[in-house]
């Protein structure tokens, strides 16, 4: 079982600058927010795909259905919604 120290470990991996990555849940169900500015000229599916594409070649099948969303943010959007 995958917990969310070891998505977070995972996700931290991807090939985005100024990466920051947040993981919250239980074993099994597991939600991420990926923060990078790089996200700031990326429609969100464009975001979804970059990560997803990179979690389904480094995650078993058992492992991503343990992930039950990944929120893609630039940190603009992650302080909109933290005012």
């Amino acid at each position: 079982m995958m917990t969310d120290k070891d998505l977070e470990q995972k996700l931290r991996q991807l090939p985005l600058s100024e990466i920051s990555v947040r993981v919250e849940g239980r074993p099994g169900h597991l939600v991420a927010e990926v923060c990078s500015p790089e996200f700031r000229a990326q429609g969100e599916a464009v975001r979804q795909q970059t990560v997803w594409e990179f979690l389904l070649e480094i995650l078993t099948d058992e492992q991503r259905n343990q992930v039950e969303f990944v929120f893609t943010v630039t940190p603009e959007e992650t302080q909109e919604a933290a005012a």
